[in-house]
């Protein structure tokens, strides 16, 4: 009997919650990075500054979750600005709680984990530290090759406010912060000398979007 009691409560939840099909694009802005690797190589030089993120979203929303609460669960492709062409995906969350005061604006709150790699191999850059040891760098211009792509873990929280334009339009803008991982590996050109690099850090920004539920 509580068997059929968990069911039939279940379905009424489903049938109360309206499930649809959305699609977004988003446009980030975050701020350059100034991080310096052992202390004497710009982080920028070796994966770009990556201050632009264009992403395609596309997965499922669910209106009225509770009278005020909505939510979305999607898959990630993005594009980074970066001198070295990064791509990848992922997936993410997100919550709107909507006032009937409000009318059209909602506040989201939302999360989503990536994977990319920056097309790299076999490329050469000029830098501006040469390697002393496989631990250690030193100050002095040196040209490297890359050994192998290089790899991009990040997470990023954002909180912001969205305004529905109709039922199946709105956009949103938010606050984001994104904490970054990276895994660069090369070799210096003349003497060989080899290195492996993973570091991590964060950034803030800001995040426009448009979305499209169907």
């Amino acid at each position: 009997m509580r068997r059929v009691i968990l069911i039939v409560f279940a379905a009424m939840s489903l049938n109360a919650m309206d499930v649809g099909f959305y699609t977004g694009f988003e446009t980030a802005f975050a701020q350059k990075s100034d991080k310096m690797i052992k202390g004497v190589q710009p982080s920028d030089e070796l994966v770009g500054d990556g201050s632009f993120v264009g992403d395609i979203r596309l997965g499922a929303h669910f209106s009225q979750i509770t009278r005020n609460l909505d939510a979305k669960a999607y898959t990630i492709i993005y594009g980074k600005s970066s001198s070295n062409s990064e791509i990848g995906g992922g997936v993410g969350v997100e919550v709107e709680y909507r006032s009937f005061d409000l009318k059209n604006l909602g506040f989201i709150l939302g999360l989503d984990y990536r994977y990319g790699q920056q097309d790299t191999m076999w490329n050469e850059k000029t830098i501006s530290s040469h390697i002393v040891s496989h631990k250690r760098l030193a100050k002095g211009s040196s040209t490297i090759e890359f050994r192998d792509d290089t790899e991009v873990l990040s997470s990023s929280l954002y909180l912001g406010a969205a305004y529905h334009l109709t039922k199946n339009i709105s956009v949103d803008l938010a606050y984001v912060l994104r904490y970054e991982m990276y895994d660069v590996s090369y070799r210096e050109i003349g003497t060989g000398e080899r290195m492996n690099i993973d570091w991590s850090e964060y950034k803030h920004g800001a995040r426009l979007g448009l979305n499209f539920y169907f």
